[in-house]
C-alpha cells in the first residue's frame, strides 16, 4: 500500500453512517427517491451536487498531487453522472431548477462534454 492506510472492512453496510447528519440525509434521500422515477431521478441529482461541492471544497485544502488527481477524477465522473441524470429528468419532468449550487454553477458543467 503506498501510504499504509486501512482498507475498508467487511463491517460497512450500505446506507449505514457513524455521522448523524450523513445518516439523516441518506435516510431523507432515499424516502424521497422511493416515491416514483422523477424524484428518484432528483434525489440522484443531489447526490451528484453533494459530491461535486464537497470535493470542490477539499480541493482547496489538499497539497498531494495523488489526492488531487484522484479528486480530480471523482469530479470529472461526478460531472458526467449529473449531466445524465438532469437529462433523464428532463425527459420526465421537462424542467429542472438547480439545488446545493448556483445556476452559474451547473450551466458551467451542463455547458461542457461529457469528460472520458
Amino acid at each position: 500500500m503506498r501510504y499504509s492506510l486501512p482498507g475498508p472492512t467487511a463491517s460497512f453496510a450500505a446506507g449505514v453512517f457513524q455521522n448523524t447528519t450523513l445518516r439523516n440525509l441518506c435516510s431523507r434521500l432515499v424516502e424521497a427517491g422511493s416515491v416514483n422515477l422523477a424524484e428518484d431521478l432528483r434525489v440522484g441529482v443531489t447526490i451528484e451536487k453533494i459530491d461535486l461541492v464537497d470535493i470542490n471544497k477539499s480541493l482547496f485544502a489538499v497539497d498531494n498531487d495523488d489526492i488531487t488527481l484522484a479528486c480530480q477524477t471523482l469530479l470529472r465522473g461526478y460531472r458526467n453522472h449529473l449531466r445524465s441524470f438532469v437529462s433523464s429528468l428532463e425527459k420526465q419532468m421537462d424542467i429542472y431548477v438547480p439545488q446545493y449550487m448556483t445556476v452559474a454553477d451547473y450551466q458551467a458543467i451542463e455547458s461542457t462534454a461529457i469528460v472520458r
